[in-house]
């Protein structure tokens, strides 16, 4: 039968990793905090003025019947990027956005598509998959730019050549610092992405006067359209991944408050046992003397 050492034993042992996991919460709070005011300054503005562009040349390029490979999609072979996480503690995140990403493949109703998918346990899930797969790790805090810079060059690479069409994102998005959303995001082509247009008034000997190459202002815009989204999401991505994670230490919170008192009852149970046990032998000590 366990004793009151071993019982206060193992209180200890279970306070000492509720502090522990306190203090993981704290690292994950300030984390998101700092990231969120990081993040706020990287998108407050630049996301609409890119976003007005493309709208404006999607216009120019319906009114003149103007086509590029990055502007509409020619093929149908659907592209989806997914944004997994191989830090500790994301379990519950990476199946929701695992199962996200078999609901958009499913709904391709085509074998013909590819998966570009970030990070390894995301790839384990999803490896099993039909389409194409496409392993890229996931994206570090301290290479941030540089690795999403890579993922858009490859994009716009397999794009230009027409190997893929229609460029989907399925990451996560943090709501608040204890929820999290699965988002599914449609990044190419842009003429798809708005529907509404800036009317063009001209009149029929009008022509709107283009100093450089449509193509390539069309391709400028599409990657800076594109490097803005996934850094976007890289960032949405981290802070997700703080706030699963502090819902996740939350929970071991909870359970671990619960030891504390099923353990300390046992202990008090233990300790009272052990006294009355003490008390008889030594009355019986005493009589038999």
């Amino acid at each position: 039968m366990p004793t009151s050492k071993s019982f206060k034993e193992q209180l200890n042992f279970i306070k000492s990793m509720q502090s522990l996991i306190e203090a993981l919460k704290d690292i994950d709070a300030v984390h998101y905090l700092a990231l969120t005011k990081e993040k706020n300054l990287h998108f407050e503005y630049y996301d609409q003025i890119i976003k007005d562009y493309v709208k404006l040349f999607a216009s120019v390029a319906d009114t003149y019947g103007m086509t590029h490979p990055l502007l509409r999609a020619k093929v149908n072979i659907p592209c989806v990027v997914v944004l997994s996480s191989d830090a500790s503690f994301m379990g519950k995140l990476n199946t929701e956005l695992c199962r996200t990403t078999v609901q958009l493949a499913e709904s391709f109703k085509t074998d013909r598509y590819v998966l570009v998918v970030l990070g390894k346990k995301g790839l384990v899930r999803l490896k099993s998959l039909s389409g194409e797969i496409i392993s890229f790790p996931s994206i570090s805090d301290k290479n941030r730019y540089e690795e999403v810079g890579k993922l858009k060059d490859f994009v716009i690479e397999k794009r230009m050549k027409q190997e893929i069409g229609e460029l989907y994102l399925v990451g996560a998005r943090s709501i608040s610092f204890v929820k999290q959303e699965i988002d599914v995001v449609k990044l190419l082509p842009p003429v798809d992405l708005f529907k509404e247009r800036i009317e063009l008034k001209m009149e029929k000997w009008q022509e709107v006067c283009v100093e450089s190459d449509f193509a390539e202002i069309m391709e400028s815009l599409t990657e800076n359209w594109l490097v803005t989204k996934l850094y976007d999401y890289a960032y949405e991505s981290k802070l997700a991944q703080y706030s699963a994670r502090t819902t996740h230490l939350e929970g071991s919170l909870d359970y671990l408050k619960n030891e504390v008192k099923r353990v300390s009852l046992q202990f008090n149970k233990a300790k009272r046992g052990e006294g009355d046990k003490a008390m008889q032998e030594t009355f019986a000590s005493l009589m038999g003397a």
